[in-house]
C-alpha cells in the first residue's frame, strides 16, 4: 500500500520590532479656537512607537487668550507656553494596521503671566477714579489628563485623528485675583478642579 504524505504549511509570525517608527503632529482645533474663539493654543507633538503598542508622547504649545467678558467688562490676556508628557496605549489587536484607537495618560504643566484689566472704579467717599489693571500676574498649574483617541491613515504617511480628554487639576499657584480665567494647555479655569478638552490633529508618521 502506498503511503500518503501530508504537507503542512507553517506560517511564522514576524516579531514586532521594538522601535516601530515615530511621528509629529499639529493640533488644528487649537489653532481654530485661538483664531476665532475666546482662547486657544498653538500645539505640536512628537511620539515614538514601541512594539506598535506603546507610544511615549511629548506635547508642546503656546496658549493664548485676549478676551473681554461682556457682563463684567473684565479683560483677560495671556500668551504663555506649556508642555505635557505621557504615554498612549494602542487597543488595536492587529498591530500591523496603520489605523489605531488608543487610551492615554498625560502630565501637564504651565508657568504663565497674564494681565487683567477692568472698568474705571469710582471711590464712593472721595469721588476719585481708579484705573483697574493688574499686569504681569504670575500663575502656575500642574494637572493630569486621561484621554481616548482615534487615528486613521489618509494617504501614505499622512494621518489625522482626534482625542477627548478628561483633565484634573493637581496643584495651582494663584495670583492676587484668584483663579486665572484661562490656563495655557489646561483650558478654561474655575473653582472646579476638573474640565474636559480635546484635539483634532494632522499627523506625519515616519
Amino acid at each position: 500500500m502506498q503511503g500518503v504524505q501530508f504537507s503542512q504549511k507553517v506560517t511564522e509570525r514576524k516579531p514586532v520590532p521594538l522601535f516601530s517608527g515615530y511621528g509629529v503632529s499639529a493640533d488644528l482645533a487649537g489653532i481654530g479656537m485661538a483664531t476665532v474663539g475666546k482662547w486657544g493654543q498653538y500645539e505640536v507633538s512628537a511620539h515614538l512607537g514601541l512594539r506598535r503598542r506603546f507610544f511615549p508622547v511629548v506635547e508642546l504649545g503656546i496658549g493664548t487668550s485676549n478676551y473681554t467678558d461682556d457682563r463684567s467688562r473684565l479683560h483677560y490676556k495671556v500668551h504663555s507656553p506649556y508642555f505635557r508628557i505621557g504615554m498612549d496605549y494602542s487597543l488595536n489587536k492587529n498591530r500591523a494596521s496603520r489605523n489605531r484607537y488608543f487610551v492615554g495618560l498625560r502630565y501637564g504643566f504651565s508657568s504663565f503671566n497674564y494681565d487683567l484689566d477692568g472698568p474705571t472704579i469710582k471711590d464712593p467717599y472721595w469721588s476719585y477714579d481708579f484705573d483697574y489693571y493688574l499686569h504681569g500676574i504670575d500663575g502656575k498649574m500642574h494637572w493630569g489628563e486621561l484621554l481616548f483617541g482615534i487615528q486613521t491613515q489618509l494617504w501614505k504617511f499622512i494621518h489625522c485623528g482626534w482625542t477627548v480628554r478628561y483633565k484634573c487639576r493637581i496643584h495651582e499657584s494663584q495670583g492676587e485675583p484668584g483663579h486665572a480665567y484661562y490656563v495655557p494647555g489646561y483650558g478654561k479655569n474655575s473653582s472646579s478642579s476638573k474640565c474636559f478638552g480635546g484635539t483634532f490633529v494632522i499627523v506625519f508618521e515616519l
